[in-house]
């Protein structure tokens, strides 16, 4: 598993283009780590890195799953599972319904999903963790 410490946002963001660079379409980004470590962030410099134009990228804590259709181009979904606690409510949040097309999905707390995802579909797995000195973050990164 690779891996890089992060100290500031311009790290974050050149880590993100690297990142960007991998992503081969249909492709679920695993996203794992504490509250605040940065996924959201890391999300939305990924997005500017593969050209998405026009709408704020958002965190889906509240909404769940925020949409960004793109003319042209695959679709890209960011989706979060930090509140889903019953697989009833996957159906309700039409989240399946997100793997009928070729499409770039983001999943923020996907150990509630990870075994139930399309086996053809590209995977990469990203770890955020705090430091122990708190003061710095750790990205780990690998395709599944």
């Amino acid at each position: 598993m690779d891996f890089r410490k992060i100290n500031n946002l311009k790290e974050l963001k050149n880590l993100s283009f690297e990142l960007a660079q991998t992503i081969k379409i249909p492709q679920i980004v695993l996203l794992k780590g504490e509250l605040a470590v940065g996924k959201t962030q890391l999300v939305k410099y990924m997005l500017e890195n593969l050209g998405r134009e026009g709408k704020e990228v958002k965190s889906p804590t509240f909404s769940l799953i925020n949409s960004y259709f793109q003319k042209n181009k695959f679709d890209i979904h960011h989706v979060d599972l930090y509140r889903i606690r019953f697989d009833q409510e996957l159906h309700e949040i039409a989240f399946w319904d997100l793997f009928y097309t070729k499409s770039l999905i983001f999943i923020e707390w996907p150990e509630k999903v990870e075994k139930q995802l399309p086996f053809l579909w590209n995977k990469l797995l990203i770890k955020g963790e705090f430091s122990k000195n708190k003061e710095e973050r750790i990205f780990k990164w690998k395709t599944l």
